[in-house]
This record gives structure tokens, C-alpha cells and sequence, in this order.
């Protein structure tokens, strides 16, 4: 399984999980247009749905009407008002296959109905908290946020509520920090979500790899 990163940020957020037959993916939140466009006009097979945020979710309507199967909480169906014979509803920690992967969604604290984020086999889907959940697992590969720099927060020229809300709802670099330093070395560590004006994709990489040893990272910034 390939993972290419379709878009990342406050913008959109679309993640290809790709298989030798099979398509997955983690987010819709480009238009349908877009996200077909840059899958060579194919369909996915299958879409995991975190939360009903639009720049997760904008396509998700659209994508249900051609019939892709898509996963979501029902937290999550009801805040989008969705209902079609293709939509699955899921529960925290109840495992599931589609194309023949195994994937687990497990809750996260973010400002939404009833938002998780998931594993896929040995893949883990990181984003969009306030807190570094409870996993379990050995992950090969770890797509996870690192949305802002704490110090850049603190100066930034926006609300005190529009802070609260950042820190309260998505990952510093500093907590994804020391969350990868209590793993094993994977093979590659994607950072993702981070923001315009307050983070710095190459200062972040750098921060990672001081901290922890691993060689394999990279910061994903697309829009």
C-alpha cells in the first residue's frame, strides 16, 4: 500500500491509501472535481471519514450519490444529514475490513459530533486533537498533525478565543514530539494538517528527527 497525500491543511485534507487493486481514501475534503482529477478520474473504492468538518468532508455527498462506500461514526452522519444505502456506520474500537484491510477507528477530542481517527493495518491516521489519544499498536507508517508551533501561537495577531480553540482542538509539534519519541523507529513519519501562519513544515522535520532519531520524515503541505 502507497499513501499519497492529495491535500493537507486547513483548506482540504484527502489522503490515497493505494493498494494493487483498490483505492482508499482517508478524507474528502476537496471538491469531487479535484480529487478525481488528481486520481486519474477513478473512483475510490472506499472513503474513512473522520469528522464532519468541511475541509474533511466537503466531497462526501457528492461521492455517497456515485456510490462509493463511505465509513463514518453516527455522530457523524447526523451532524452531515446523510442517508444513503451506501454509507457504514462505524464504532470506536470495533474493528473492520474494506479491500481487505484491517482498520480500527478510535475517538479523539476535537470540536465535532463524534469525531475518530483510525489505523489501517500498520498505518497510523493522526489528526485533527487536542490530545494524543490511547493506541496500541506497532505502526510502520504514521500520517499525524503537527499543526502549530506553541511560541508562534502565543504571538499570533488572532483572537484569545481562536487560540483556545487551536490549542484545544489540534496537535503542536510539540505534543506530536513527544508522542513519536515513545515509539519504535517506523519506517516513514508524515507530518500533516500543519498551518500556514503558525507552523514551519522544514523547522518541524528538523524538531522530529533531533528529538527522536528517526530517519524517514517528512512535512505535507498541499492545498
Amino acid at each position: 500500500m502507497t499513501i499519497d497525500v492529495l491535500a493537507s491543511g486547513s483548506q482540504g485534507n484527502c489522503y490515497a491509501l493505494k493498494g494493487d487493486s483498490s483505492t482508499i481514501l482517508l478524507e474528502c475534503g476537496l471538491p469531487i472535481h479535484k480529487t478525481l482529477e488528481l486520481l486519474n478520474w477513478k473512483l475510490p473504492d472506499a472513503i474513512l471519514l473522520t469528522h464532519e468538518h468541511d475541509d474533511h468532508a466537503h466531497a462526501a455527498k457528492q461521492f455517497l450519490s456515485r456510490g462509493v462506500e463511505m465509513y463514518m461514526t453516527a455522530g457523524t452522519q447526523d451532524a452531515l444529514k446523510l442517508k444513503r444505502h451506501n454509507l457504514r456506520i462505524i464504532k470506536p474500537h470495533e474493528p473492520f475490513d474494506v479491500c481487505g484491510h484491517k482498520i480500527t477507528a478510535f475517538p479523539v477530542k476535537h470540536d465535532a459530533a463524534e469525531p475518530v481517527n483510525f489505523t489501517v493495518d500498520d498505518l497510523l491516521f493522526l489528526t485533527d486533537t487536542g490530545e494524543i489519544p490511547e493506541v496500541n499498536g506497532k505502526f510502520r507508517r504514521i500520517l499525524i498533525e503537527a499543526n502549530y508551533e506553541p511560541l508562534s501561537l502565543i504571538g499570533a495577531d488572532i483572537s484569545t478565543a481562536q487560540k483556545q480553540r487551536i490549542r484545544e482542538n489540534h496537535l503542536s509539534i510539540t505534543q506530536t514530539v513527544n508522542f513519536l519519541k515513545t515509539l519504535a523507529e517506523p519506517d516513514e513519519v508524515r507530518l500533516i494538517h500543519l498551518s500556514k501562519r503558525h507552523g514551519n513544515g522544514a523547522e518541524f522535520v528538523d524538531e522530529v528527527k533531533r528529538a527522536t532519531g528517526f530517519a524517514n520524515v517528512t512535512a505535507e503541505i498541499k492545498t
